[in-house]
């Protein structure tokens, strides 16, 4: 009987509540990790955390905001770039930790879905986007 009470409240909890730790690293200019923090994000069960837009990284390039996200991901990744003119090459590559490209594309739209579902899991790739000589990085980590 105790058993049974304990396996039914054990499932009852098990369902109701979905928590995620996620682990949060701040790096310096040159790249070394200055923290990490440990969060713990409870969820409702019926989500997931890697297709939502709330783990959106941003920055600038040439005057554009670049989006990129979920961060972490599954497998698809979305790039957003804001008010981003056609007229000017924006090239998009992806990287792992070693440097060896993986991919590489022009843009010539807004956005754009990379699809790294096909690389294995690791601590983080390397999206570099490069316009007109100025380069920003994203590191993204796969899940």
């Amino acid at each position: 009987m105790r058993n049974l009470l304990l396996t039914v409240l054990f499932a009852a909890t098990a369902f109701s509540l979905c928590a995620q730790d996620r682990i949060v690293f701040t790096y310096d200019d040159v790249g070394n990790r200055t923290s990490r923090e440990m969060q713990t994000v409870i969820l409702p069960a019926d989500s997931t955390a890697a297709s939502d837009t709330t783990n959106v990284a941003t920055d600038l390039l040439a005057n554009y905001v670049i989006k990129v996200y979920p961060n972490p991901t599954y497998g698809q990744l979305s790039v957003e770039i804001v008010d981003f003119e056609m007229d000017k090459p924006l090239t998009v590559i992806v990287s792992d930790r070693s440097g060896i490209i993986l991919q590489q594309h022009i843009m010539n739209q807004p956005s754009i879905n990379l699809d790294l579902s096909r690389y294995p899991q690791a601590a983080w790739y390397i999206v570099t986007f490069v316009l007109e000589g100025e380069r920003k990085d994203f590191k993204i980590i796969k899940l």
